[in-house]
């Protein structure tokens, strides 16, 4: 049997089995990271590779092995909110893009079909199917990478000049936004922060973190 059949059938099994624990959801990333690599469809689903490099190091920073597209997206980004000193539409909306888990969901099953894993018998009866496995994934996904900052170096060798996390919702906080009735704070499992330096504004008003609603 070929490596890509091995880990394909390993695939598969991972995704109709329950997700319970961390360990689990780094196994499907790492199983999806090297299927990836084998059929040099990185850049493909770039999402996909993305949380799979976040999910299996302990930070992630353009000096990493671990760079890709989305990584130089969002630098790029920050730089030019930095630079203007505002948080630009274009961070804005890589924001909302990064805060939008569905998209996992959605190149999982794209993946499934293109490698010939069979995209409608992942759809039945997979942790991908089921809300409230899909929320467990999600949910155990941030805990994962909220103890693993993305930092963006203004040179190498300097000190972090902007830092993207995804972290957990604190009981203080969701009682803040249940009483204030911020957003869709209901539906959040974690908040997607962006930290520049002091000085930056947004609105006409100075800021220097920024935090919207992660959603499964």
């Amino acid at each position: 049997m070929k490596p890509e059949d091995r880990l394909k059938k390993k695939l598969y099994k991972a995704l109709k089995s329950e997700i319970e624990k961390e360990k689990d959801v780094v196994y499907v990333f790492s199983l999806i990271r090297k299927l990836l690599e084998i059929y040099e469809l990185k850049k493909e689903y770039n999402v996909l590779n993305f949380y799979s490099n976040w999910a299996l190091h302990s930070k992630l920073d353009q000096r990493s092995s671990a760079k890709d597209e989305m990584l130089d997206d969002l630098e790029k980004a920050l730089q030019g909110s930095i630079k203007a000193k505002s948080l630009t539409p274009l961070m804005i909306k890589l924001a909302v893009d990064y805060g939008t888990l569905r998209k996992i969901q959605n190149q999982i099953h794209s993946l499934a079909e293109k490698i010939s894993l069979g995209k409608s018998t992942v759809e039945n009866r997979s942790f991908l199917s089921e809300r409230s496995s899909w929320k467990q994934f999600t949910t155990l996904l941030v805990e994962i990478v909220s103890d693993a900052p993305l930092r963006f170096p203004e040179k190498t060798g300097s000190t972090a000049l902007a830092e993207v996390t995804l972290e957990r919702i604190s009981s203080d906080l969701r009682k803040k936004a249940e009483k204030q009735n911020i957003g869709n704070w209901h539906a959040a499992i974690g908040q997607l922060c962006i930290t520049v330096p002091k000085g930056s504004k947004y609105n006409g008003k100075e800021f220097n973190r920024f935090c919207g609603w992660v959603t499964p």
